[in-house]
C-alpha cells in the first residue's frame, strides 16, 4: 500500500466503520496496483534497510 492515498475521496486514515473501511481499504490497494512508479527490487530494499538499521544501531551504541 502506498504511505497516504493518491485518491483523494479516501481518507489518509481508515475510517471508523467497517463499511467505509472496506471503501478505503479498496481505494488503497487499487492506488497500489495502478502505481506508476517502478518497482524495487527486494535486495535492494534489504540492503537499504539493513544500512539504515546498522546507522540506528551506532546511533542508540553512542559511536
Amino acid at each position: 500500500m502506498t504511505a497516504g492515498s493518491k485518491n483523494s475521496a479516501a481518507p489518509a486514515v481508515p475510517p471508523d466503520s467497517d463499511a467505509s473501511y472496506d471503501e478505503w481499504l479498496a481505494a488503497e490497494v487499487d492506488d497500489a496496483i495502478h502505481d506508476p512508479r517502478p518497482s524495487i527490487p527486494n535486495d535492494e530494499v534489504k540492503r537499504y534497510f539493513a544500512a539504515k538499521r546498522e546507522v540506528l544501531k551506532k546511533r542508540i551504541k553512542g559511536d
